[in-house]
């Protein structure tokens, strides 16, 4: 028996189980959608032996593809759904030290000169070079440029990415594998895409580490990269089988920029990478670019090539499962974002310009990103301080939205605030945003304003219907002494007699939210978010024993038992009820947390009321 031979029969059995468990949870990804007529010949995995020798075609510095030999080891029938998997080794001076290299998903293979597929999956701490290649046959059918499809807003898109690293082990889909599972069957796992990232450079650690498991949930993995690569003139002539390719999701004064390689080109059409890059079809419009390899970094556990984009030449159409394609020569759309951050102090203003695809899923946590960078210009490492904020953003169809207040920058690292207004309106679902400007203006107060509820209290326990009863506060600021704050509560003059609750807290806590109907349209979101409370004021709330209702865009508070009865039954698609309550609010100096306190309020009558 052959080396080959006592290798191939427990490891293709073992990678078969695996590939098999793996992706059970993905269906097929739709039928043939017709092949064009293609320049160079092809070989299906149908047709190959193993022992059968190659080569294949990749860079590993410049823009020059280079080849490498390849031998082929088995052919996993049917480890995708209704589609095999080639496996193969890899030879190349390279490669012997660095073995399969992130950043080499998509590198054409070719036995007889006829392309198979593209090098696309691969094993962590492994002995020898040996990668899994998705079929060209199955990659062909996304070379078909598709049709615009409208875009179903009815439901959010999922906030991951479907094929995600879970810490300890993996998942595909709905099919999660722990730890130990993942470990018996090899760790078999589409090459990682090298997210190319400029600005890592010398950031605190936690912020680094914030940063990376973030992408880390959608499943990728931030490189230290440039923003471009000016002193290399790259054109869309290397734009060919082995040649580098990025896709880009952020450019400008910062830029991220996935790294991977084309497997064929097919005049202005072109396939690359051999698995998904975020498995989101073909709702998708991100910039393709070239690229430019600055080198391999060997490593242990995954060695990955580091790499800048450079111009922008086309857009990617299609993410699915077999291959990510594209059109070169069209113009992607994008989000103009304008960044800024004012020190009083020293009165220096730091800008930032960006540009950011749209993107459901994606749009709001890169605005994140962004606006984390341009806190750290006037942070210090790992002490969290407050900033004013302006934020301007401007879409397509539904004008202007201004929103401002005050946010903290926790552990020196970004603000929550731009991101979760951009996430409300990216994940409606009543139509597509289509967002064309975001401007995000800030002022560093460069202090801590966080101030702790520590307890509240009422001047009295018993109040009168009309009157007013005082609500004390006492609240621990950083770094300071405790403070009291007081303001009043006053009871509704026609509130029957009885114990109720006064539910306090900061406005940043859901425990004291306005009551709001679901949003009926894009403008009653644009109404809610302007009507948020700031995490700056007190609230309290005294919880009355009625229900109310949202339907249709707007409250109909304290209704009648046969009323809302009625709307329940009859109606239940877009109403919420609520428990109906009364809000004093107050605002203060400090951002408020702690979460909330309750209290007990009794109201009475006096006796001469009484009688």
């Amino acid at each position: 028996m052959s080396a080959t031979s006592r290798w191939r029969t427990p490891i293709a059995a073992a990678v078969l189980a695996g590939c098999a468990v793996l992706l059970a949870g993905i269906g097929a990804q739709g039928g043939e959608r017709g092949v064009q007529k293609l320049s160079v010949p092809i070989m299906k995995s149908s047709e190959l032996k193993p022992g059968m020798k190659g080569y294949g075609l990749s860079v590993f510095k410049g823009t020059k593809p280079e080849k490498f030999e390849v031998e082929i080891l088995d052919v996993l029938e049917r480890a995708f759904p209704k589609h095999d998997m080639i496996l193969i080794r890899v030879k190349h001076p390279v490669t012997d030290k660095a073995h399969i290299i992130a950043g080499m998903s998509g590198s054409p293979i070719y036995i007889n000169d006829k392309l198979i597929g593209a090098l696309a999956y691969g094993w962590s701490f492994t002995k020898e070079p040996i990668a899994g290649v998705t079929p060209i046959e199955w990659m062909l059918q996304e070379m078909v440029e598709p049709k615009p499809e409208k875009q179903n807003a009815g439901v959010p898109a999922r906030p991951d990415s479907a094929v995600r690293r879970q810490k300890g082990g993996l998942a595909l889909g709905a099919v999660k594998i722990d730890a130990v599972t993942a470990e018996r069957l090899a760790r078999l796992r589409p090459l990682a895409i090298p997210m190319c990232a400029s600005g890592l450079v010398g950031l605190p650690p936690k912020a680094l580490k914030k940063i990376r498991a973030r992408f880390a949930k959608r499943g990728l993995t931030l490189a230290e990269g440039g923003a471009g690569s000016s002193r290399h003139k790259i054109g869309v002539d290397s734009l060919v089988p082995g040649g580098p390719i990025g896709v880009s999701l952020m450019r400008g004064d910062i830029s991220l920029t996935g790294i991977g390689t084309i497997t064929h080109r097919e005049g202005n059409r072109l396939v690359a990478f051999g698995h998904p890059m975020m498995l989101t079809g073909q709702e998708v419009a991100y910039p393709i670019t070239t690229a430019y390899i600055h080198g391999v970094l060997p490593s242990q556990y995954s060695s990955f090539k580091f790499g800048s984009p450079s111009s922008s030449v086309g857009v990617l159409t299609q993410d699915r499962m077999p291959a990510i394609a594209g059109t070169i020569g069209k113009k992607c759309p994008m989000i103009d974002v304008s960044l800024s951050i004012s020190n009083p102090t020293n009165g220096r203003t730091e800008k930032m310009k960006v540009q950011m695809i749209r993107s459901r899923n994606w749009s709001p946590m890169l605005l994140w990103y962004a606006c984390g960078q341009l806190v750290l210009n006037e942070g210090v490492a790992d002490s969290s301080f407050a900033v004013d904020y302006q934020l301007d953003m401007e879409f397509e169809k539904h004008g202007k939205l201004h929103l401002e207040g005050i946010d903290m920058a926790w552990g020196g690292y970004s603000i929550s605030e731009p991101e979760y207004a951009l996430y409300s309106l990216m994940q409606n679902s009543f139509e597509p945003m289509r967002p064309t400007r975001i401007d995000v203006r800030l002022k560093a107060i460069h202090k801590r304003i966080d101030a702790t509820i520590q307890r509240v209290w009422l001047d009295q326990l018993e109040v009168q219907p009309g009157k007013e009863v005082k609500l004390h506060m006492q609240v621990n600021p950083y770094g300071g002494k405790p403070r009291e704050i007081v303001f009043p509560i006053k009871v509704p003059p026609h509130l029957d007699e009885g114990k109720y609750d006064l539910v306090v807290a900061g406005g940043g806590s859901w425990a004291v939210e306005q009551p709001t109907p679901p949003a009926d349209s894009v403008r009653d979101i644009f109404t809610q978010l302007k009507r948020r409370y700031r995490p700056t004021t007190a609230v309290a709330v005294l919880k009355l024993p009625s229900v109310g209702v949202g339907f249709k865009g707007k409250l109909y508070r304290q209704l009648p038992s046969s009323v809302f009865g009625t709307l329940v039954s009859s109606s239940s698609a877009g109403l919420s009820t609520f428990q109906d309550g009364i809000h004093f609010t107050h605002k203060t100096k400090w951002y408020l947390t702690g979460g909330s306190q309750r209290l007990k309020i009794i109201v009475k009558q006096s006796a001469e009321e009484g009688k």
